[in-house]
């Protein structure tokens, strides 16, 4: 925890990063934008579906890097790059979450950090109190 009252997650990249994954304020969670980071000779997953399936293994590993999981998520941000991928997006959400429902916005940009990424997302979760 910093002097600010804020506990900080460090990047999942091993390059170095100008942000955290996450900041966590109080009982929430604030995480990064996630995206399908290029691993290597291999690039970017190649399909949304891919990278989706990516960006939700990193929420997983940062959410449990803070003592949280999904079932605690309140928010989701999505931003997609294709309208038409709208529905990979709910299917993957709706198969990841199962009967946990959170409040979730989906925009479509017009690009993203990088060539290739067609889904970015960032989530706020609940921290529960360990006492």
């Amino acid at each position: 925890m910093d002097t600010q009252g804020l506990t900080r997650i460090a990047s999942l990249s091993d390059r170095p990063q100008a942000m955290s994954a996450a900041v966590q304020a109080g009982p929430l969670l604030h995480v990064s934008g996630q995206i399908a980071q290029p691993s290597g000779a291999d690039g970017l997953p190649y399909s949304t579906k891919d990278q989706l399936a990516y960006v939700l293994n990193n929420l997983d590993t940062i959410f449990q890097s803070a003592g949280t999981d999904r079932t605690n998520v309140a928010k989701l941000t999505c931003y997609l790059t294709d309208q038409a991928d709208m529905s990979i997006l709910r299917d993957g959400l709706t198969e990841w979450f199962g009967s946990t429902r959170p409040a979730v916005t989906a925009v479509v940009v017009s690009g993203l950090a990088l060539p290739g990424l067609t889904i970015e997302v960032e989530a706020i979760a609940l921290v529960p109190d360990k006492n």
